[in-house]
């Protein structure tokens, strides 16, 4: 009988010791988004961006067999997975990594979030979101180049006087390399070499620069001289490409590409407004909509609702030099300084 008790007493102990075994902390786990974060899915092609998450430990080594539930959207804009749903559960491997297998994008353009939620041993221990983008195949293809080593580390309040950051592998400051996180000046030049690089200016203004890409920097836009950007955030923020000038509304995303004189405009999020140097209105590019502007090109409007483009004018490009000098000068006063305009002398941007 005694032996019968202090069997019933070890079992009586044992397992609520097993259980608590398995009690795990939501903060002992951390998600990361591997692949899929502000993914363009083309529509046409149904082709779309599989999202990859890892779940690591406390120790940041990986945990193998955490479930991993991804939710689509229910109804506009959005995708379906593997088994044809709007969910999709996977288990991490022996790298910590899940892939929301089949992904595919459902006709829609417009942007969305996935839904990210992984447990582990029965218990919820993190939640995330994916954000990504149906879009046209004009759209998908210009902004293909832009998902080359993109890079999505957040970046805090800049410091009085101080234009911008850029982060990347590397990036041409006036012909100097310079290592990551430095401050950006008036009038610096930037120039991508095989990685994206990621500009970000005052008032909220944020860039991708594709790779094999270059541009200026001049008080709060960007002046595209060859190449792809990604501008976020367009309310207050400008990209300059030859003779014309994009601008959007507050929350818009729009792809800016530039070459030879021709520009392609494509919006992923929000209105877009294309203007000439002089400040006429050329077109307005809505939500998933996709225009071509250029001398060479002459009016070309591409689908989803983009509005019919103009042409620039013969021998004019925009006038946006400077000083080098007195820009710095009075960049050092604190006097914000767009151009000194050289009316009647058409120049390269």
């Amino acid at each position: 009988m005694q032996r019968a008790s202090l069997c019933g007493l070890i079992a009586a102990v044992a397992i609520p010791l097993g259980l608590a075994a398995y009690q795990v902390s939501p903060s002992a786990f951390h998600i990361a988004i591997i692949d899929g974060d502000g993914a363009m899915n083309n529509i046409q092609g149904r082709v779309a961006q599989e999202p990859i998450v890892q779940v690591t430990d406390e120790n940041h080594k990986p945990v193998r067999g955490a479930y991993v539930f991804f939710s689509g959207p229910k109804s506009g804009p959005g995708v379906t997975f593997a088994n044809g749903s709007t969910e999709f559960t996977a288990t991490t491997d022996d790298l910590g990594r899940a892939v929301a297998q089949g992904l595919t994008p459902n006709g829609q353009t417009g942007s969305f979030d996935i839904q990210v939620r992984v447990t582990y041993n029965g218990q919820t221990v993190g939640e995330t979101k994916i954000h990504e983008s149906n879009v046209s195949g004009n759209v998908a293809n210009l902004s293909r180049s832009l998902q080359s080593g993109a890079s999505n580390t957040p970046i805090g309040p800049l410091g009085p006087g101080v234009l911008g950051v850029a982060i990347g592998p590397r990036f041409d400051l006036n012909g100097s390399e310079v290592p990551d996180n430095a401050n950006l000046m008036a009038g610096a030049q930037i120039v991508s070499l095989d990685k994206t690089i990621r500009i970000h200016l005052k008032d909220g203004c944020d860039y991708l620069l594709a790779p094999n890409s270059a541009a200026r920097i001049e008080n709060g836009r960007l002046i595209l001289e060859r190449g792809t950007v990604r501008a976020r955030h367009c309310g207050k923020c400008k990209v300059v490409a030859g003779f014309w000038i994009v601008t959007g509304d507050p929350d818009a995303d729009g792809v800016i590409a530039y070459s030879g004189g021709n520009l392609q405009v494509a919006s992923l999020t929000g209105t877009l407004h294309v203007a000439g140097s002089q400040g006429a209105l050329a077109g307005t590019i809505v939500p998933g909509g996709y225009s071509t502007f250029g001398a060479q090109t002459g009016a070309a409007a591409g689908a989803s609702g983009a509005t019919a483009t103009g042409a620039a004018p013969a021998g004019t490009r925009s006038l946006v030099l400077y000083s080098a000098g007195l820009g710095a000068a009075l960049a050092g006063l604190g006097i914000a300084v767009d151009a000194i305009l050289q009316p009647g002398s058409p120049t390269s941007p």
